[in-house]
């Protein structure tokens, strides 16, 4: 009985533990999520600037006369 009472309460500071390492995990999650979404309106930003419609038409051009196959940051 006393074995079982010990096992019992191993099981629930076991729970515990795993309670506590879910909540720090979505957390994580929860935060990477957030960082995720920041770059992303950055990249969004970046790509509607002059500079970038810009660069678009240069690549563009540089793989219609053949000086360029692939756009270098994507390769």
């Amino acid at each position: 009985m006393e074995r079982a009472r010990e096992r019992i309460k191993q099981l629930e500071i076991h729970g515990q533990e795993l309670q506590q390492e879910l909540q720090k995990t979505q957390l994580d999650y929860r935060e990477r999520d957030e960082e995720l979404q920041k770059a992303d309106s950055k990249i969004a930003a970046m790509e509607k600037s002059k500079f970038w419609q810009m660069r678009r038409v240069w690549i563009k051009m540089q793989k219609l006369l053949g000086l360029l196959e692939k756009d270098p940051i994507y390769s």
